[in-house]
């Protein structure tokens, strides 16, 4: 048997030097190391597929047998090239991080851990980078709480995409930490020295700049799957020392982006499904409740552009939205209720048919909003303005149960807070990885007398596309092994009229 070829790993903290023996060897690596990226773009109204070339390595003009990348690609490269090379690694981790970071288990109340959480913390302090793929409600903020008290000496910083998502993470850590935690956010500065500090996605690279690492020992990103352009990936890529954990209740996205977050963040250290989450009495039952939307012609005209087809064939279709209406009063007014919907032109055309809820949306959205035109229409009345104020006050009261329903936009995908709510209709008809996910978890906090949660879903029939983009969802709630009823189904569960 020949034997075969070694190729010599050398990694530096969050780089991975690839020492290559021959040209060949490091034509397969780069190959292997570049990704192309998907991207939908319009023209003349249509929607066309492009790929962009994106590199995940650099090259050495002083070596021209090596190549260096994140870390993280470490544990990709050996199963990638298991049967071709054999691998040597020497690993180098900065003295200071290491000693930062020492685990001190005598600070930590075990006994207030929920079941299947110290596996995961125990992943966390004996790693230096890492994922961990965990449920929506499982208690990710809880688990990052827990990180921050076995490493008291390190200085950490939690970052997310969403406004919303950081502000719920700042509250719960002080919470947790009372005055020890700070928040840096579009100019919002809270202790912007403090041990432990929540930073935007978009103020990140003041603590991570091209000089170094200002003494950041770990950086924890929450809602990892949402980090997938190009200039965070590079923001990303450039922290050299950091310990590096990522956190989200997805490990995909659309776009394949996932190929560049699993080279930098590294491997999955711990990973629990939804079914798990059930059994350790983390999250609850999850049903899909279809709802066919059916209709003897389509209201798309055949030279639509991609926005009129969402207009005419699901924000303003009468046909889909009275059966919205009809999910949606199935529920007494004591009963929480979310619907969500994609864009503000939505909420405000159901709100016609269920005038009793409130509409919920992100203040920067009214920018690409054509307001004018609905409060002419009159679909605006009685609305105050959403500020930020609004926002956070809305939340608080659906987060206390004390407001009921409402017709939320992506601001309350993710992050949110939301015991007592049972009920999600999903109206926005999305085909995506991470919406099929986060919507249905909004439900899923574990509460006094809920039992299951209720996902409504529709088939869209009327439409080719829009009924592949139903099927589409239908198999990722299979995959989660969710159970699926139909709507008549569950009228005669409650026995109302079919």
């Amino acid at each position: 048997m020949i034997p075969l070829p070694s190729i010599r790993l050398e990694r530096i903290d969050n780089e991975l030097f690839i020492h290559c023996p021959s040209p060949l060897v490091v034509n397969e690596m780069t190959e292997y190391l570049t990704f192309y990226r998907p991207v939908l773009r319009q023209r003349y109204g249509r929607l066309h597929r492009t790929d962009i070339e994106e590199k995940c390595y650099c090259r050495h003009e002083a070596a021209p047998f090596l190549l260096s990348c994140p870390s993280g690609f470490e544990f990709m490269i050996r199963h990638k090239f298991r049967n071709r090379f054999v691998f040597t690694t020497d690993t180098r981790r900065s003295p200071r991080i290491t000693a930062n970071t020492q685990a001190d288990w005598s600070l930590l109340d075990e006994s207030q851990l929920r079941n299947g959480q110290k596996p995961i913390l125990e992943a966390l302090v004996c790693a230096d980078q890492g994922r961990i793929v965990v449920p929506p409600a499982v208690g990710k903020s809880y688990l990052i709480g827990c990180y921050a008290t076995l490493i008291p000496q390190a200085r950490i910083l939690i970052s997310t995409k969403s406004k919303v998502i950081l502000f719920q993470l700042y509250e719960d850590l002080e919470r947790l930490f009372p005055g020890q935690v700070g928040l840096v956010c579009s100019g919002k500065n809270k202790k912007p020295d403090a041990r432990i500090v929540c930073v935007s996605q978009g103020t990140l690279e003041r603590y991570f700049p091209p000089t170094g690492d200002q003494e950041v020992d770990v950086l924890i990103v929450d809602e990892y799957h949402e980090w997938g352009s190009a200039d965070k990936l590079k923001l990303l890529s450039g922290i050299k020392q950091a310990k590096l954990f990522a956190l989200s209740g997805n490990k995909y996205r659309d776009d394949g982006a996932e190929f560049r977050l699993n080279g930098i963040f590294g491997p999955i250290l711990a990973e629990m499904t939804h079914t798990e989450a059930v059994d350790k009495k983390l999250v609850t039952p999850i049903c899909v409740v279809w709802v066919p939307v059916r209709s003897d012609h389509t209201p798309i005209r055949v030279d639509a552009t991609v926005d009129e087809r969402q207009r005419y064939g699901v924000w303003q279709y009468s046909v889909r939205n009275h059966l919205i209406a009809e999910a949606a009063r199935l529920f007494d007014t004591d009963d929480q209720v979310l619907i969500s919907v994609r864009t503000i032109e939505h909420s405000l055309y159901l709100r016609q048919y269920l005038p009793e809820f409130t509409p919920v949306y992100a203040p920067q959205d009214i920018r690409t909003s054509n307001l004018g035109m609905f409060q002419a229409m009159g679909l605006m009345n009685d609305l105050p303005e959403m500020t930020e104020e609004r926002l956070l006050q809305l939340k608080k009261e659906f987060s206390a149960g004390t407001l009921k329903k409402a017709i939320a936009t992506n601001v309350w995908a993710q992050g949110v807070n939301f015991p007592a709510l049972s009920v999600v209709i999903r109206a926005d008809g999305m085909n995506s990885m991470i919406a099929d996910i986060q919507w249905p978890g909004r439900t899923s906090r574990i509460m006094d007398g809920k039992q299951v949660s209720l996902v409504f879903d529709f088939t869209d029939e009327y439409d080719t596309t829009f009924q592949y983009k139903a099927t589409q969802r239908h198999q990722r709630y299979a995959q989660q092994n969710w159970e699926q009823i139909q709507f008549a189904e569950l009228k005669r569960l409650m026995n109302r009229p079919a």
